[in-house]
């Protein structure tokens, strides 16, 4: 399978179940639904060239570029999820509805209209899959790719699994499993999820410097590539800054540790800023990258030349071929008893 693609189709589903109580069939059909992610790639590179040119959105005011925007009625892309969710809305919406545990429902406890649900449940779709996505198809890229890192983290899920039991690892479990979170931090510092993009914060009146540098007031500096850079700084993370090393996440002291997971974390934003997300997303990587590991054998069929990466805001990650075998439940059962 492409499992950058599976990533995807799984974190769409994942974000239907969050938000609506349901999926949107990604995962059942093993297809891209509406070709969501066949225009999300089209779409991409557009948008980031659009974002690095300011004066292109005064062009909005005279040109009828809401045209070209997914619109509730369409077939595909972002306006099939669009009319998916104004239809589940609206059906949540009528008297003596049904109350789901979910997004939505908590968005209408607190009183937003149907235009405001519309906008916050949309979002979540289209600010959450990519990332999501990335982040688990990441860490499953270098754990592969890292000779022994994929097996010693399939020890320490194994040491906590239940055997034969059905039931998807707790986050109380997988956020104290201290490999496995080394893992997804070390992932996202070597390549975050976002590595490039209209992210920018200006610089406020009276200018700021910056590492000796001075800049005017109005700069726009690019946050995701800061990132992307700090996280691949040999000054902050020595000579193998390059090199996937989850083990440098268990050396560290608590002082040392902090710093690294502060670093790590501008990639969520801060402050007012902060990726509203941030919880689930971290979550939801935990949770998947444990049971798949726990679940199954993964070998990369093509070794050199695993995967290909475009960035063009969020990484596209596309022919990340892997062979896939379910693990035996004797072979889970006889590595607990060792």
């Amino acid at each position: 399978m492409d499992l950058g693609r599976q990533a995807h189709f799984a974190a769409l589903d994942t974000l239907g179940e969050i938000t609506l109580g349901r999926p949107l069939g990604f995962v059942e059909n093993n297809a891209d639904q509406g070709d969501f992610l066949k225009i999300n790639d089209a779409m991409l590179p557009i948008l980031i060239t659009i974002s690095n040119y300011s004066p292109v959105f005064k062009l909005t005011r005279i040109w009828p570029l809401k045209y070209l925007l997914p619109r509730v009625g369409d077939d595909v892309g972002l306006g099939a999820v669009l009319s998916f969710t104004q239809s589940s809305i609206d059906e949540r919406l009528r008297p003596h509805a049904k109350q789901n545990k979910d997004m939505l429902q908590v968005l209408i406890n607190n009183g937003l209209s149907r235009e405001q649900l519309l906008a916050e449940v949309t979002l979540q779709f289209l600010a959450g899959s990519d990332t999501t996505a990335n982040t688990i198809a990441l860490t499953l890229f270098h754990l592969l790719t890292s000779p022994g890192t994929y097996q010693k983290l399939q020890d320490e899920v194994d040491a906590v699994s239940t055997h034969g039991a059905n039931a998807i690892l707790p986050d109380s479990v997988a956020k104290n499993l201290p490999y496995l979170q080394a893992c997804i931090r070390e992932a996202l510092r070597v390549q975050a999820p976002l590595a490039s993009g209209p992210f920018h914060k200006a610089v406020p009146v009276g200018g700021d410097t910056v590492c000796g540098k001075y800049l005017p007031r109005g700069t726009r500096v690019s946050t995701n590539g800061a990132v992307y850079a700090i996280g691949r700084a040999e000054a902050y993370w020595g000579a193998d800054a390059k090199v996937f090393r989850p083990e440098r996440w268990l050396e560290a002291d608590a002082v040392t540790k902090q710093r690294m997971w502060d670093m790590v974390d501008l990639m969520w934003g801060g402050g007012a800023f902060m990726c509203p997300g941030k919880v689930i997303g971290v979550m939801e990587a935990g949770k998947a990258v444990a049971e798949v590991v726990r679940r199954f054998d993964i070998s990369l069929v093509n070794p050199n030349d695993p995967a290909q990466f475009r960035s063009a805001m969020a990484w596209m990650i596309h022919g990340f071929w892997v062979r896939v075998e379910k693990r035996k439940d004797e072979t889970v059962e006889e590595k607990m008893h060792l």
